[in-house]
């Protein structure tokens, strides 16, 4: 499991929370992630994970496969939630997936003990 700065959590919850009411206001998500990019603190790994999940989208259309590439960066638990968001069967939507992952990354910036991070996953 990646442990990141406290900083690189603050801005993934500053990006998730974003992408999510873009997308809500029907914003294409190729579209979102070319800008949010230009948006976020070039102090952290967040702007290049966002470039690439751009370049990812454009190429396959889905973030999913993309997260779990950069494993490094984002959790099997945030590129799992975004995959099931994008899976065409399932019936969780991105919104849903995206306030999760915002609110994980929130409790992450808090510096939470493991078990209840667990708790939180579970």
């Amino acid at each position: 499991m990646p442990v990141l700065e406290r900083e690189e959590y603050i801005e993934q919850v500053y990006f998730f929370r974003t992408l999510r009411e873009r997308l809500t206001d029907g914003m294409p998500s190729q579209e979102i992630l070319a800008r949010i990019g230009e948006e976020l603190l070039s102090t952290t790994m967040l702007p290049m994970a966002v470039s690439f999940l751009h370049i990812e989208m454009k190429g396959i259309g889905v973030m999913g496969p993309a997260m779990t590439r950069i494993s490094h960066y984002f959790t099997p638990f945030q590129a799992h939630v975004v995959a099931q968001a994008e899976n065409e069967t399932s019936r969780f939507p991105m919104e849903q997936a995206l306030l999760i992952l915002e609110r994980e990354a929130k409790f992450k910036a808090e510096r939470p003990p493991l078990p209840a991070l667990f708790v939180y996953q579970f």
